[in-house]
């Protein structure tokens, strides 16, 4: 997980997935989970 000032929220969306079952998120939808996160 890069160290873009999103990587708190890119974490949380990662860590999201992996427990609800899911693979783990591609760059570019960690990147807009975590602005939709960010946005909250």
């Amino acid at each position: 997980i890069p160290g873009d000032g999103r990587c708190l929220f890119r974490s949380v969306a990662h860590g999201a997935c992996l427990v609800s079952g899911k693979l783990p998120p591609n760059e570019n939808l960690q990147q807009e989970l975590a602005d939709e996160l960010r946005a909250r």
